[in-house]
């Protein structure tokens, strides 16, 4: 299955908050990649900014992809961008267990 495969396969795994297997979907709270379906992650404080905390990415080919699943989770603030490594970069994400100044 080539990346555009995977990433339509997750995206529809990624609007639910849990998969089968208790991990977290996009957006929900994790403390190590193994507590997130799509195995990544985010910790705000590896990355520059005033946020703190940590929340589960998704792989993404584009900025809107990261957008729509951002607004899926309950986060309408637009603006999210898709990584150089594929996943959606959740700077300022109020989600999960991420907390922004401001």
């Amino acid at each position: 299955m080539n990346r555009s495969g995977l990433a339509v396969l997750w995206l529809a795994l990624a609007a639910a908050t849990c998969t089968g297997d208790d991990k977290s979907g996009f957006g929900g709270s994790c403390s190590s990649d193994s507590d997130c379906a799509s195995g990544v992650c985010w910790d705000a404080a590896l990355h520059p900014g005033e946020c703190f905390g940590q929340a589960c990415s998704a792989p993404c080919m584009s900025d809107e992809e990261c957008d729509d699943l951002a607004r899926e989770a309950g986060d309408s603030k637009p603006g999210y961008s898709c990584g150089d490594d594929g996943f959606c970069d959740l700077a300022g994400m109020k989600l999960g267990d991420t907390v922004c100044a401001g």
